[in-house]
């Protein structure tokens, strides 16, 4: 996917969104110190222009000179502000959107530093003109509790310079313009699962996860090998993937995952346990463990894996299914054919879902392919918990209804 068929797409998807009735005039994002480095901007900018921040003539130019942007989103058109400079840079991007217009000086016009600055706010005066309701990004998507008020806006010097009345806009821009915050109408927008984002789950955010549960399993050898059970730390085990999780999240902090890694071995993974939380939970192996659940959550992505791992010499859940005359100890040929049961119901369950969008089907066909092992084993009393968890690329949990086909 080309730079400019990435912008074109998410372009799009904000155009769409303010097609509502109930949607502002236009979205505006305003860039570096006209808008004291708002960090909400910075977010829509790399939203609509991926990877240019790493492009390679970025490199070349100052972060003044790149932040000095100013971009209108309406239903119908995109005005953008840009100088000589950032203008080669966003051209790959730009080059050919649907009603575009670019305000942008020559180089030579743009060397009078006064005249530069007059045809900014002129512009940024024109490119709302007509325009009621303004919405501005003033918090950082799926981040709560933060009170908007509209008059922090007035502080950027953008907005300070647009009541002069030099430029005959009509006053202060919060009185011309309703101006409402818009982060909660982009966060539907951020979390969809477009080729963009795909790419970095594929290139990054799988790569990564994949690295740090291969560190885990490397400190699992090193640590169990020739060692007593009962002297493992669990804490040991865990680090590589707690580290992984914890660091990885402070770039999202305030954000509410329902999702999160845990390493629990032998009895103790009939129960939930909180992350973090000590509670009960023991801080070395159980002489007699005979298996352990582990789940990996990659921060800010939807990606998860959950293994688990016999602490039996020479055994495998598959070679003991497959071989039932291999002798091994009877909770562990328990334990393997209830782990090979449930992948078939996990499997199972996934396939009838995505054919029928039913989650009541999806969990009848799970529940009829592992209920007659437990009848088998005398387990029939239990109470088996099924559920359908549907999560964006950021890895919040959605609400999701039967019938519907959700862009995560």
């Amino acid at each position: 996917m080309t730079p400019f068929d990435a912008t074109r797409l998410r372009v799009s998807a904000i155009q769409a969104l303010l097609c509502s009735q109930t949607a502002p005039d236009a979205l505006v994002c305003i860039l570096g110190l006209d808008s004291r480095y708002s960090s909400e901007a910075e977010e829509l900018f790399c939203f609509l222009f991926p990877s240019i921040r790493k492009a390679e003539p970025s490199a070349q130019l100052d972060d003044d000179i790149i932040d000095d942007v100013v971009i209108a989103i309406k239903s119908d058109s995109i005005h953008i502000y840009c100088n000589p400079l950032n203008y080669r840079l966003l051209l790959p991007y730009i080059c050919g959107l649907s009603g575009l217009i670019v305000h942008c000086l020559s180089d030579i016009e743009y060397e009078d530093c006064d005249f530069a600055e007059e045809f900014k706010i002129n512009s940024f005066v024109r490119m709302l003109q007509g325009c009621n309701e303004i919405g501005i990004p003033h918090r950082v998507a799926n981040h709560h509790g933060t009170h908007f008020d509209k008059f922090d806006i007035e502080k950027w010097p953008l907005i300070q310079a647009y009541a002069m009345d030099d430029f005959r806009s009509g006053g202060f821009f919060t009185l011309v313009h309703h101006v409402v915050d818009c982060s909660s109408l982009l966060s539907s927008i951020y979390g969809q699962l477009d080729p963009i984002s795909m790419k970095k789950l594929l290139s990054t955010d799988m790569v990564q996860l994949a690295q740090h549960w291969q560190a885990m399993c490397s400190v699992i050898s090193t640590e169990t090998k020739g060692k007593p059970m009962g002297k493992v730390l669990i804490s040991r085990l865990f680090e590589p993937l707690s580290t992984y999780y914890d660091y990885g999240m402070i770039k999202y902090a305030g954000m509410h995952r329902v999702k999160k890694p845990f390493l629990l071995c032998g009895s103790d993974t009939r129960g939930c346990i909180s992350y973090g939380e000590k509670g009960d939970v023991r801080t070395h192996i159980s002489p007699d463990c005979l298996h352990m659940v582990v789940q990996a959550v990659s921060p800010g992505a939807p990606l998860s894996c959950s293994r688990t791992y016999f602490f039996v010499p020479d055994f495998s859940p598959d070679s003991v299914a497959d071989h039932a005359d291999i002798e091994c100890n009877e909770d562990a040929r328990l334990l393997s054919d209830l782990y090979n049961r449930t992948i078939s119901a996990v499997n199972l369950a996934m396939e009838v879902f995505s054919s029928s969008l039913s989650s009541q089907q999806a969990e009848q066909a799970a529940l009829s392919c592992i209920k007659p092992l437990l009848v088998e084993r005398n387990f029939s009393q239990v109470n088996i918990q099924f559920s359908l968890e549907a999560y964006d690329c950021l890895g919040c949990l959605l609400e999701t209804k039967d019938g519907e086909n959700q862009s995560v």
